[in-house]
C-alpha cells in the first residue's frame, strides 16, 4: 500500500474502514493506477478538511471507533469497549512490542474474541457485520427475514446477571443453514453484540422468572417442563434443603456439587 506521508495513522485507517476500502484500492502498482491516485487525492483532501475542522477523528467521521488489539499474529484481537452509541468502525492494532505497533486492514471476524458483551443498537450490530438494511427493532421474529436476504444465521440470547447468554422458549431460534453467524444478546430492553464464547447451551424456564430454576440443553424437555410448571413446582435434589428462589440454575448446580463432594469426603 502506498505511503501517504504526513497523514495521521489513526485518521488514515479510520478513513479506510469508514469507506470500506481494501489495500488494492491504494496500491499504485496495480493496473487501476489512475483510479487509485484519485482515491489517494480524496484521502488527502479529506485530511485537510479534518485538520481545519479541529475535531477528533470520531467526531469528524461521526462514528465511534472500536479498537481491537493483539500482541501476536496468532492471537485473537480483543477490545475494552463496553458500549457503542454511534455508527461503529473497527480498527485492529497489532502491538508486537512497546516501540512498534501498526493497524491491520480486513481482519476476519474469526480473529476477534469478545471478552464481554458490547452494548449497542441492532442497527449497529448488523452494520459491524457489513449489513445495512431496514427492519423493525420491535419485531424480533421479523429479524429472521434478514437471514435469507443476507445469507446469515441470527442467534438471539437473553443475558443473565453475569452477562452470559442463555435461551428460553420465547426466544426465536435460527435454522443455522448459512456460513455467517451473528450473535445478539438481550437484557433490560437493550441489545448487545456477543459471540458464541459468551453463551450457554442451556434453555431456562420462562414461566416463573426468579422462582423456577429449571434448565436443560434440550428444547423439547423445556417445552414439556413449561407445560406443567406452576407456582407449586419444586426442584428436588438430594442434599438441597433450602433453595433461594432467586438462585440461578448455575448457582443451584454449584451448591448441589459442593454438598455432594462434602458428603463424599465424610467417612
Amino acid at each position: 500500500m502506498v505511503c501517504l506521508r504526513g497523514i495521521d495513522n489513526l485518521f488514515l485507517h479510520a478513513y479506510i474502514a469508514k469507506h470500506k476500502l481494501k489495500p488494492r484500492d491504494l496500491n499504485l502498482s496495480q493496473r487501476s493506477y489512475i483510479r487509485n491516485m484519485d482515491q489517494i487525492r480524496l484521502i488527502q483532501q479529506s485530511y485537510r478538511q479534518f485538520i481545519a475542522s479541529e475535531k477528533s477523528v470520531e467526531d469528524f467521521f461521526d462514528t465511534q471507533i472500536i479498537k481491537f488489539e493483539s500482541s501476536h499474529e496468532n492471537r485473537p484481537f480483543t477490545t475494552n469497549t463496553i458500549e457503542v452509541t454511534r455508527s461503529p468502525i473497527l480498527l485492529f492494532e497489532m502491538n508486537k512490542n512497546r516501540n512498534r505497533s501498526y493497524y491491520q486492514i480486513g481482519v476476519p471476524m474469526d480473529k476477534i474474541k469478545l471478552t464481554t458483551p458490547i452494548k449497542m443498537s441492532l442497527v449497529n450490530i448488523f452494520e459491524i457485520h457489513g449489513i445495512i438494511d431496514e427492519f423493525n427493532t420491535e419485531d424480533l421474529e421479523g429479524l429472521f427475514v434478514l437471514e435469507d436476504r443476507h445469507r446469515i444465521n441470527i442467534h438471539l440470547y437473553l443475558l443473565d446477571e453475569n452477562m452470559k447468554g442463555y435461551r428460553n422458549s420465547r426466544v426465536p431460534g435460527t435454522r443455522a443453514i448459512y456460513n455467517t453467524d451473528i450473535y445478539i444478546g438481550m437484557r433490560d430492553d437493550q441489545f448487545y453484540w456477543i459471540q458464541k464464547n459468551l453463551t450457554s447451551r442451556l434453555y431456562y424456564c420462562s414461566r416463573l422468572p426468579g422462582k423456577c430454576c429449571y434448565g436443560t440443553n434440550d428444547l423439547s424437555n423445556l417445552t414439556r417442563h413449561e407445560s406443567t410448571c406452576t407456582d407449586q413446582t419444586r426442584i428436588t435434589a438430594s442434599q438441597v434443603d433450602h433453595l433461594d428462589p432467586l438462585l440461578t440454575y448455575v448457582e443451584f448446580l454449584t451448591i448441589t456439587l459442593r454438598k455432594y463432594m462434602a458428603k463424599k469426603k465424610t467417612p
